[in-house]
């Protein structure tokens, strides 16, 4: 079972309960414009693929794809940027 455990019939990390863990006690306090800022960073996708993989969640594909586009976005950016300085 590794690092996860059952809790009430859900698998959580470190004895946190799964609202804790997954942000959501978090995530419900702040206003509407802020969680959509926060949607638009790369690391909160990487985050709910990486609990969804480790609690056996349903995989948030969407966030599969969205971190591909900064992985195309970021790839490109960088290499217009080499292209520039040689």
């Amino acid at each position: 079972m590794g690092l996860a455990k059952e809790y009430s019939g859900k698998r959580v990390i470190d004895g946190l309960s799964p609202d804790v863990e997954k942000g959501e006690i978090f995530l419900s306090r702040l206003p509407w414009a802020l969680k959509m800022a926060l949607y638009l960073l790369p690391l909160t996708h990487c985050s709910m693929c990486l609990r969804a993989a480790a609690l056996g969640d349903s995989f948030p594909w969407w966030s599969l794809l969205a971190m591909s586009a900064f992985l195309l976005a970021f790839s490109l950016g960088s290499m217009a940027v080499l292209r520039r300085s040689v």
